[in-house]
């Protein structure tokens, strides 16, 4: 499992205009609100749609650690992304705003987000 994240991660750098990304906080934003918002479709079709989290759980996940280089919050949402009813909670939009927003950027220290330098 943790050479396919590694693989999967390694593709996704080296997709033309990936890096970019973390230069475009909007961009960013929407594409943390798209993960998102995947997750939450789940709850369109309870039972059925859990089943789809287990799926969509490793994606998730990659595509968090990808975004934002964090272990802790790629963990937390593959966990969040399992375990049913917790889908509503916006992981990867919590990550946008631990890195973006003033106030909340020094506490990105629970994801291992925070440098301690200000961008």
């Amino acid at each position: 499992p943790v050479a396919i994240v590694a693989g999967c991660l390694e593709f996704l750098r080296n997709i033309p205009g990936f890096a970019m990304i973390g230069q475009k906080p909007i961009l960013k934003l929407v594409i943390s609100l798209l993960i998102d918002g995947v997750g939450i479709a789940s709850f369109l079709l309870p039972f059925v749609g859990e089943l789809g989290d287990a799926g969509w759980a490793p994606a998730s996940a990659i595509l968090v650690k990808a975004l934002y280089g964090s272990n802790a919050l790629a963990g937390f949402d593959f966990v969040e992304e399992l375990i049913p009813g917790t889908d509503f909670i916006p992981t990867a939009t919590i990550g946008w705003a631990l890195e973006y927003l003033p106030g909340l950027r020094q506490m990105g220290w629970v994801s291992g987000m925070y440098t301690g330098k200000d961008k």
